[in-house]
């Protein structure tokens, strides 16, 4: 065996795809070591749709008055967001 970790493949904008050819995840760059390439070709970029559940966990969820997230629970626990201190309200 070979042990040479300096040389790898660099795989950008990588995916995970479902059994419906849906957008699972996300996983931006993978470094390939340890394989053997006979060829390489380049292909055109096929847009594929996101999953039902990768929409769910990427849109940014709100409450009442468009109020994000964050803003809701700060406001739920009696919390100021930074820079509203005493004396500054």
């Amino acid at each position: 065996g070979w042990d040479n970790r300096e040389s790898y493949v660099e795989l950008e904008n990588c995916i995970r795809l479902n059994e419906q050819g849906e957008i699972e995840a996300k996983e931006g760059t993978k470094k390939l070591f340890d394989a053997f390439i006979l060829e390489c070709e380049e292909v055109d970029k096929v847009e594929h749709p996101l999953s039902a559940e990768l929409k769910a966990n990427t849109e940014p969820a709100t409450g009442p008055a468009g109020m994000g997230m964050e803003a809701m629970m700060m406001a739920a626990m009696g919390m100021m967001p930074m820079g509203m201190g005493m004396g500054m309200m």
